[in-house]
């Protein structure tokens, strides 16, 4: 398959989420390949958060060579925190982080300089069209998993609380 076939595929399939996406009630874009966007990307605003900032999924099919992958497509998720780890808070930024993503159900967030993003890539067959009710559930949960911890993760990024005290908020109930 050509690299246009390819693109096209993949737009198509994006259009196919959008329609999933509008007919539970939610916003999407569809962004073709362009000189700013390398791949075509799906483009759904979240609600604001707690500090009523706006964040957006964007989701694209990572592209892979036909030889590497012959039975799978991959859709990354993607969405950037709307804040950035403050000066010397690396090493308990990384801390929450990893005591974050042993509990997330979907996806893990993850730290690039100062910035901090919460990231999943779902495997679907390369031949099918992602299910509507499998995908579905997924946005729920990685909208719910990302309610739940931004702001513990942000309380440590800016230096407000050690990872120990602000993973209280994200930790399931021993009782």
């Amino acid at each position: 398959m050509t690299d246009k076939n390819r693109m096209r595929d993949d737009t198509n399939e994006l259009n196919v989420l959008k329609g999933y996406l509008k007919d539970a009630d939610m916003e999407a874009l569809v962004l073709e390949q362009s000189k700013t966007f390398e791949l075509p990307t799906l483009v759904q605003p979240l609600p604001n958060d707690s500090k009523d900032r706006a964040r957006v999924f964007t989701m694209n099919f990572v592209p892979l060579e036909k030889e590497d992958v012959e039975y799978t497509r991959f859709l990354q998720i993607h969405c950037e925190l709307p804040f950035t780890m403050a000066d010397g808070r690396e090493i308990e930024t990384l801390r929450i982080l990893n005591m974050v993503n042993q509990v997330m159900a979907v996806g893990s967030f993850t730290l690039q300089g100062d910035k901090l993003s919460y990231r999943y890539v779902f495997g679907s067959p390369i031949d099918a069209v992602l299910d509507e009710g499998v995908f579905m559930e997924t946005m729920f949960m990685m909208a719910f998993m990302l309610d739940l911890a931004q702001d513990p993760i942000e309380s440590v990024a800016a230096g407000e609380a050690t990872a120990a005290d602000a993973f209280v908020a994200v930790s399931p109930d021993e009782d």
